[in-house]
């Protein structure tokens, strides 16, 4: 039986095969802060966790100056950089934290509802 380690490994590397062969995919390989676990995130270029920010918001008339992300990835590094208030979940690695203004606690401590309640008290 293949060790988990070579499990993540063939997945990550099905990951790659599928965005070579349709190139309007794009793929970003991800590892958890302690290094031990990997895995991949496939998604059609030009779309990204702030791009459905700036739709919805525009659906709904709502001023980017008005918006909080949440988010403890690089995957969520583009949205918490460009949302207004854009919060660092405990559980994300330094790199991510050092550059937003604010952090929270993990997502297994209810981070996004401590840093709500604090926010609008």
């Amino acid at each position: 039986m293949p060790s988990a380690q070579a499990a993540e490994d063939a997945v990550v590397e099905m990951g790659k095969a599928a965005v070579d062969e349709f190139k309007e995919l794009t793929a970003f390989e991800m590892k958890s802060e302690s290094g031990n676990t990997k895995w991949i995130e496939i998604v059609r270029k030009n779309v990204s966790k702030f791009s459905a920010i700036k739709y919805i918001s525009k659906i709904e008339k709502i001023r980017i100056t008005n918006t909080i992300s949440f988010g403890d990835n690089y995957n969520d590094l583009e949205m918490l950089e460009k949302s207004k208030y854009g919060v660092a979940m405990g559980n994300a690695s330094e790199n991510i934290k050092s550059k937003v203004s604010y952090t929270t606690k993990s997502c297994d401590e209810d981070g996004v509802e401590f840093f709500l309640r604090r926010f609008f008290n």
